[in-house]
């Protein structure tokens, strides 16, 4: 069995301004966090991180380093890199991670424990739960879209619509209050058109580990879900003193 983890980064907002080094870095100490109790219990095995860029795509595949325990708990064995052709595309988005996992050793995935997905903090999108497929223009709001900015094609009632019933309900302080939070695209996407039934939202993250990893061809679409993690539940107006 394969475990597959989506989640998403709050460093993105200027990681424009990060090296690669800290990219790898901080792609590490996640995958660490989330894969330690496997690779104590599974040896031998490899584990697979995805980060979801603004520029591009990047893999990690880490091992237990068993030669040297009293060191690191794992060694990088395998890392490469492409860019998207749109950073807002989701097209782009599972292309880049097609072309990684191609280029990735047969021996490294045929041992593969777990993958992770990492994707930008905020950036969603509206599924359609039938058939996967996003289902609006523009397909995706990304971690920058602000719902204030004027746009030619954005419904301007919208816009007030959204505004005022987030500062009608939501805290001062709350992370949600941002114009740029996924609740904020979520009540935008609303009001610019009501959700059609069979509508979701999902994460970057999520849409890729859906799209990619947990499509089987034989799988009946109305059993399709996005679960999301805690950060991108935070930005969608969850209480965090209910945790």
């Amino acid at each position: 069995h394969i475990y597959l983890i989506a989640f998403t980064t709050q460093y993105t907002t200027f990681n424009i301004h990060m090296s690669l080094q800290s990219y790898k870095l901080l792609l590490l100490i996640s995958l660490n966090y989330y894969f330690t109790k496997a690779m104590v219990s599974n040896p031998g095995k490899h584990y697979i991180g995805f980060d979801l860029g603004t520029s591009g795509a990047r893999i990690t595949i880490i091992k237990q380093n068993s030669s040297k325990p009293s060191h690191s708990r794992h060694v990088e064995v395998h890392t490469d890199s492409v860019l998207y052709s749109s950073y807002d595309d989701p097209d782009a988005w599972t292309k880049a991670i097609k072309t990684l996992l191609h280029n990735t050793p047969l021996d490294m995935l045929a041992t593969t424990q777990s993958i992770c997905v990492s994707g930008t903090s905020a950036s969603c999108l509206l599924v359609a739960s039938n058939s996967g497929k996003p289902s609006r223009i523009p397909k995706c709001k990304m971690y920058d879209y602000d719902i204030t900015h004027e746009r030619p094609d954005v419904d301007k009632l919208a816009q007030i619509k959204t505004r005022e019933l987030m500062e009608k309900h939501v805290p001062l302080e709350h992370a949600t209050l941002a114009s740029t939070s996924a609740l904020s695209k979520l009540l935008h996407y609303y009001y610019c058109k009501k959700l059609d039934n069979d509508e979701v939202l999902a994460h970057q993250s999520e849409y890729v580990a859906n799209t990619i990893f947990l499509s089987n061809p034989g799988e009946k679409a109305n059993t399709r879900e996005y679960v999301s993690d805690w950060h991108n539940a935070l930005k969608l107006g969850y209480d965090v003193r209910k945790l």
